[in-house]
């Protein structure tokens, strides 16, 4: 049961008078924040900002990012009753980073859904995925009796561009340990944690390091 001393209500609040919090360790990077002010842009302020009783941003540091590049001067925030250091102020902050973490996804659902919004809005920008993401979420969630390479993967997704005239050599990669491929993507340039399903040398233009699909 929720606490009566929980309930607040929505405010709107000076863009100005919000304040980072010292402790917040999630970055948003540049594509990240193109996706949300798309969202923003497109369906407003849907997702929670959440602040301390001494405006400190808990929940909703990419939305106040990229709320601040659309020069938008006033925006919806949710104030809790304890200053940013209190112990619970900091269990909201991390909870509200890391609980999604704990979610089970259909990833084959979830690129047929993207297509679909891909193909009905002629683009991505808002969902957090862009081309070439989707790209490698059919190639790993297909079997090679439906996608048998990546190229075929393009061709799922409408992007007969990819389908030929484009010769590819392949070669695979043993690593030994974890540490060994992740140094070997920083000497390629293309930083991230985990296992890279596919890439490009020479890089594409298209092409972008945060779009490619990260095993564990």
């Amino acid at each position: 049961m929720v606490e009566n001393n929980w309930k607040f209500d929505l405010q709107w609040i000076d863009i100005n008078k919000l304040k980072e919090h010292p402790q917040n360790y999630q970055e948003h990077q540049e594509d990240q924040l193109k996706h949300i002010k798309k969202s923003l842009t497109d369906f407003g302020f849907y997702k929670n900002v959440v602040i301390s009783n001494d405006n400190f941003i808990l929940a909703g540091h990419g939305v106040v990012k990229a709320a601040k590049d659309l020069d938008l001067n006033k925006i919806p925030i949710y104030k809790i009753k304890y200053n940013f250091d209190d112990p619970k102020a900091m269990k909201l902050l991390i909870g509200d980073n890391e609980m999604s973490n704990l979610s089970m996804k259909d990833d084959r659902l979830l690129s047929d859904l993207l297509k679909g919004v891909k193909n009905d809005l002629n683009g991505l920008l808002g969902t957090g995925y862009d081309e070439m993401m989707l790209a490698n979420l059919v190639y790993i969630t297909r079997d090679n009796s439906e996608i048998n390479d990546f190229d075929a993967a393009m061709e799922w997704m409408g992007m007969p561009e990819y389908q030929e005239g484009e010769y590819r050599n392949k070669i695979t990669i043993n690593f030994r340990n974890i540490k060994d491929h992740l140094n070997f993507q920083k000497e390629i340039g293309l930083d991230g944690e985990g296992t890279i399903t596919s890439t490009w040398w020479p890089k594409k233009d298209k092409e972008n390091p945060s779009s490619m699909r990260f095993q564990p």
